[in-house]
């Protein structure tokens, strides 16, 4: 799925963020033992034209 920027309607470029694991994920509360169902990695989407960024999870059905 093509995401654009809400600023100024330019598609949006999928980034990676580093950390000291490596990735970033969103995890559905409340948290118990969870299972990749329960998960998704998170990445940042970065407008080249004008720098606004926004972030999304790689699969939102595992959020239903």
């Amino acid at each position: 799925m093509e995401h654009l920027c809400p600023k100024c309607n330019t598609a949006l470029t999928k980034c990676i963020a580093t950390s000291t694991t490596g990735k970033f994920s969103a995890i559905k509360l409340p948290v118990k033992y969870f299972t990749a169902k329960e998960s998704s990695e998170l990445f940042p989407y970065v407008c080249s034209t004008c720098g606004y960024t926004e972030w999304y999870v790689e699969k939102p059905e595992n959020f239903k």
